[in-house]
């Protein structure tokens, strides 16, 4: 289903041209006109060939301006930059490593250091166990280059590539408890950029059982889904086009203004205080029966809807409102796509507006990551609805048949949480919090889309105009899905059905055979909500909900300077994680290694998880929570990957192998690990 979410972020600058708030970004010109200091270059690691030697650099801007830092190891090979870099130097000699430090007045300076590489140890393991319990499910041994296989359980061996250039890496299992066990290699790209080379298998030199060619193409009669979400995945094809067109249009509209607008403090209001003004929108309270247009933006018309359902939230004081257009509504219990009956409506109601520690809704997800709108900074009070002290504004969900042509799920579209006079381009706003519901699907999907767009309305309250941020498309999308994987009553199998959407959603990321990129969201497929659903799931199973609570109320992007996988990765290493890339590598081996254990190793899998989640973010009280075990299908993920000629940023590919019966051993020469990339092999 498509669940999109269209950052107002420009149309909020916009609105705010008009109120003559002044102020702009102090640009670099100030600056000072002097070169950067640096004061030292760190180096750790062993000192030998075909060992990783850590370079750090310590650099200063009499300025404060932004620095580059940019390595040349004096072995003739591919440079690198970063404050912190590695490198695999192969034979015995000293090197001079050059460090040059850039600010962005194009001043630079350089400093070097000898480094006296000794003679490498050809007696070293090249691929090491990769769980935190050591033995990774399985018993690992290793003398020399050999690793001994000795469990019964999943086992996972690693090597993760941290510098720039590729690496070779054999593979040497040995063991009667090999026999008849499938190794599966998962090659992740943790970073944002494009690996210098792709991922490559080397040569199999034991014997296995329907050995593929390495990482080809993926055999299309393995990937086929079920029908509903082959429905679903087609839906999101035929709108992504259109949200993508607007996206882009108020992407520029923003990059346009931002750079004469500044962005007001969140501190120069009051949580409480009473808007400036009183919006002139605020409704009657609204009883069933009632009537409504509503103005849909995809076909860009207004629909004759009726008030089908109410539901007060004592909670947040504000009512739920479900409204049905008038020609798809049936009072029968018979039901079909495209229509929406009184049964639909009780169970859509029952998923939204009522809350305890089995069923949880909006007044759940609103005490976990906050409310869907409240006071408003005083620049805003012009151009926005608010709330009124005695009258809160309603949470309208409009049901809708847009028609076969139309293919979203459902969309929240903020342009409708500003007044019409805002601007030009909010005449047609609903001037309501709203959003919208397409009736051609089925129930268990549609349940999952309230409580999905529900995230997006709150997101863009509480980061967009109370922090003037936004997470980008892949983060947003992932919080989303996180909320649909942690609140969905219905998702009570661990199976991908009817009943499960977010089990389907790591169904539909096995079948795809890898290379797909997880921040490159630009096409906005159904892949990457496949993708980004699954690795929401794999968080909350790793760390909890608190991570999901904390995406809403940590990282503010202006004030720490934070791109959105920078917040991500620091929230994963403030929960106990090593980080966005280690986590990345760890996800991957779980789903094309199909680690579906209901106690798989330490750090894998997706087991169940149950536990409390004390005050954090936006909540005030405990939360109990309890996440089902997740299983990928053992005919989703193709033998064969997906076929890679260079490796992007955030990428996976895989090999899978099937040992013979009796055969003892295991070995692959020469397999190539790309740079800042990790290879985790499964054994099971």
């Amino acid at each position: 289903m498509t669940q999109h979410f269209i950052r107002l972020l420009g149309l909020v600058l916009l609105a705010l041209s008009t109120l003559n708030c002044g102020g702009g970004k102090e640009s670099d010109s100030s600056a000072s006109a002097t070169a950067p200091a640096i004061s030292a270059i760190n180096v750790s690691g062993a000192l030998a060939a075909n060992s990783m030697v850590t370079l750090a650099g310590v650099a200063t801007d009499p300025g404060n301006l932004a620095l580059t830092y940019s390595w040349d190891f004096g072995d003739g090979g591919a440079k690198d930059t970063g404050t912190t870099v590695y490198r695999i130097y192969t034979s015995a000699s000293t090197y001079t490593a050059t460090l040059t430090v850039t600010n962005t007045a194009g001043l630079s300076s350089s400093k070097t250091t000898a480094l006296s590489i000794g003679p490498g140890n050809a007696a070293s393991a090249n691929v090491t166990p990769a769980c935190q319990d050591g033995t990774c499910g399985g018993a690992f041994t290793t003398a020399g280059t050999t690793t001994t296989y000795t469990g019964s359980g999943t086992g996972v061996l690693g090597f993760a590539n941290l510098t720039s250039a590729p690496i070779t890496r054999n593979i040497n299992l040995q063991g009667a408890a090999l026999a008849g066990k499938t190794v599966t290699l998962v090659f992740s790209n943790g970073q944002s950029t494009k690996a210098a080379a792709a991922p490559g298998t080397g040569t199999l030199a034991s014997p296995v059982l329907a050995s593929a060619n390495p990482l080809t193409s993926p055999n299309s009669a393995a990937i086929q889904g079920d029908g509903h979400e082959d429905h679903e995945h087609h839906q999101m094809a035929v709108a992504h086009s259109q949200m993508l067109s607007l996206n882009r249009q108020v992407a520029q509209e923003m990059k346009a203004l931002s750079a004469s607008q500044s962005a007001h403090s969140p501190s120069s209001y009051s949580p409480n205080a009473a808007p400036v003004i009183s919006p002139p929108n605020i409704q009657p309270a609204v009883a069933v029966g009632d009537t409504k247009s509503w103005y849909e933006d995809y076909t860009k018309k207004s629909e004759d809807t009726t008030a089908r359902r109410t539901c007060p939230i004592a909670s947040t004081g504000r009512n739920v409102v479900f409204w049905v257009q008038n020609t798809i509504y049936t009072a029968g219990a018979a039901s079909a796509l495209g229509t929406v009956t009184d049964a639909n409506l009780d169970a859509y109601q029952k998923q939204f507006c009522e809350t305890d520690n089995l069923k949880h809704g909006y007044p759940t997800i609103s005490s976990v990551l906050g409310d869907v709108w409240g006071a408003v900074p005083p620049a805003y009070s012009r151009v926005t609805i608010a709330d009124k002290v005695s009258a809160k504004q309603d949470i309208n969900i409009v049901i809708l048949d847009p028609g076969a042509a139309q293919g979203w799920g459902g969309y929240f579209y903020s342009l409708n949480n500003f007044l019409k006079t805002a601007s030009a381009k909010t005449a047609n706003s609903n001037q309501a919090l709203v959003f919208f519901i397409n009736a051609r699907q089925i129930q268990a999907y549609i349940n999952s889309v309230l409580i999905h767009e529900l995230t997006h309305m709150i997101n863009f309250y509480q980061r967009t105009i109370l922090h003037d941020d936004s997470h980008e498309t892949w983060l947003e999308e992932t919080s989303a899905m996180m909320t649909e994987d942690i609140f969905d009553s219905g998702a009570t199998l661990d199976r991908c059905s009817s009943l499960t959407p977010i089990a389907c959603r790591l169904d539909g990321y096995a079948r795809t055979g890898g290379a797909v990129s997880y921040f490159d969201w630009a096409n906005l497929s159904a892949s990457s909500y496949d993708m980004g659903g699954s690795f929401g799931a794999f968080l909350n199973r790793r760390f909890g909900p608190r991570i999901y609570a904390q995406l809403m109320t940590d990282c503010y992007t202006p004030s720490t300077k934070k791109s959105s996988v920078d917040c991500l990765d620091f929230l994963i290493q403030n929960n106990g994680g090593p980080g966005f890339t280690d986590e990345f590598a760890r996800f991957g081996a779980s789903v094309f290694g199909k680690i579906n254990e209901a106690n798989p190793p330490a750090q894998y899998g997706f087991p169940t998880k149950i536990g409390t989640l004390p005050p954090t973010g936006n909540m005030a009280s405990n939360y109990v929570y309890s996440l089902p075990k997740l299983t990928i299908n053992s005919a989703s993920a193709p033998t064969v990957a997906t076929a890679l000629s260079t490796f992007t940023g955030t990428t996976q590919t895989y090999k899978i192998d099937s040992v013979a019966s009796g055969k003892t051993s295991y070995v692959r020469t020469n397999v190539t690990v790309p740079g800042k990339t990790t290879l985790l092999m499964t054994v099971k």
